[in-house]
């Protein structure tokens, strides 16, 4: 795909995305493990400031398909990172996913930050993260010691950086508690309750002890934005087809475990030279279960040994 790099970068409304892409590259060849988190609410364009912030990183080697990723797994998201170039930022985007699946990114994250901590292989890239809260991030990545900024979106195109404090003695690197207390302090001061983007940055400036910058962001070229719903497209379709496929397992489970307690109520009740027979109420009473059920399951089990007798 054809993008004039050279004017894309000297794009005004790109200025601080390209400064923020500088500072994140220079973090990478000082040899740190750079992750970066990304929340805001639906709409604000999460995916297209990660998107921005990794192509900021390395313009010229940047390419959707290589450096971005919609709803990692595991192993497939750390083989696409490891095969990036040095100096470079890999997005996982899970803001696009969220109404498919509201758990795998806890496993992720695990699976993530078992790796950071065992692998040496990922020096000099970026990780970057979207999430729709801070607090959907595990808490390991939360204190601060692994994700070296934090960016919540204020609205469309506009968000605010915070830097981990590397406060050692905390497990709030990103000081949630504290700016949430100053934030719900400085919001009850307010006679009519309404909070105006300019107010909200400058309390954020004033107040928060980690603020650091506002980062301004454009839209996506139509190209790559064209490119990234595709991507989108094909993680959904992959994921309905997981999905698919576990509730199908689930259910052959399901249906193996209901034939085995049909064949154990058969037996209990019939018994055999090691066990005595006993009747449907007797093992009712004694695993607590109603002898009618009892009587079912043994009735089923009797069913089943007739087909496999057909069978055969």
């Amino acid at each position: 795909m054809n993008i004039d790099h050279t004017k894309l970068l000297e794009d005004e409304a790109l200025k601080d995305c390209k400064i923020y892409g500088d500072v994140l590259s220079s973090h990478l060849r000082n040899d740190y493990a750079t992750v970066i988190g990304i929340t805001g609410a639906m709409g604000t364009g999460k995916s297209t400031l990660g998107i921005w912030t990794s192509y900021c990183i390395n313009p010229f080697e940047f390419e959707i398909a290589k450096n971005c990723v919609v709803a990692p797994e595991s192993e497939e998201f750390i083989k696409q990172f490891e095969s990036l170039s040095r100096y470079s930022g890999l997005l996982g985007d899970e803001s696009a996913w969220y109404a498919y699946n509201r758990t795998f990114m806890k496993s992720f994250q695990i699976y993530l930050m078992q790796y950071l901590k065992t692998s040496r292989k990922h020096h000099n890239k970026a990780i970057i993260l979207c999430m729709t809260s801070v607090h959907k991030f595990d808490k390991d990545l939360r204190t601060g010691d692994t994700m070296f900024n934090w960016i919540h979106l204020l609205d469309r195109g506009i968000g605010v950086v915070f830097q981990s404090t590397r406060n050692f003695f905390s497990n709030d690197g990103f000081r949630i508690r504290e700016n949430e207390r100053l934030f719900e302090e400085w919001k009850g001061r307010k006679k009519d309750n309404q909070i105006d983007l300019a107010a909200l940055v400058e309390f954020l400036e004033q107040k928060a002890s980690n603020f650091i910058d506002i980062i301004r962001f454009p839209d996506l070229p139509p190209e790559w934005k064209k490119e990234y719903l595709g991507l989108t497209i094909n993680a959904q379709k992959a994921y309905k087809e997981h999905r698919d496929k576990m509730h199908l397992e689930s259910h052959v489970r399901e249906e193996r475990r209901y034939e085995s307690l049909c064949r154990l109520s058969k037996w209990l009740y019939e018994g055999d030279e090691k066990a005595p027979a006993r009747t449907f109420e007797e093992i009712g009473e004694k695993i607590g279960i109603a002898p009618s059920t009892i009587l079912r399951w043994h009735d089923e089990a009797e069913r089943l040994e007739t087909q496999e007798e057909r069978k055969v």
